[in-house]
């Protein structure tokens, strides 16, 4: 990975935890107008979505760049991160902590991890995405 490249996606990755999180821990994370037009079921399944991609998204940049040793400390941040959001959500008004949302996310971060591990192991398969390391 070019060095020049790696500054921005720690900064992505920042910037995207720190919007997840804000989300994450807000009272009404869904505005009122898109949340009348989704059924109820396709509101439960899309952020179940969202919750694992954002995850999955999250390990990538975390970890675009990293030798494979700082990729686990990585995904135990993010997996911390997880389950102090959610617990920080049996405190906000309209919200409560789920340990599936948490398991979810953690499917996301295993997911990540996967798919970073198999590009390291198949290099030529990865060369010159975010994934392949240095």
């Amino acid at each position: 990975m070019p060095m020049r490249l790696r500054p921005w996606l720690c900064a992505g990755f920042v910037a995207l935890l720190i919007v997840w999180t804000w989300k994450l821990v807000e009272p009404n994370p869904v505005p009122a107008a898109l949340e009348q037009e989704l059924p109820a079921d396709w509101r439960f399944w899309l952020s179940k979505a969202v919750h694992f991609g954002m995850y999955f998204i999250l390990f990538l940049l975390g970890t675009g760049g990293l030798r494979s040793r700082w990729r686990w400390g990585v995904a135990g941040l993010l997996l911390l991160h997880a389950g102090l959001t959610e617990l920080i959500q049996t405190w906000v008004p309209n919200r409560h902590g789920s340990l599936r949302d948490v398991l979810i996310d953690g499917g996301g971060v295993a997911a990540g991890l996967f798919l970073s591990e198999w590009c390291r192991r198949t290099r030529q398969g990865c060369r010159g995405t975010a994934l392949s390391e240095t």
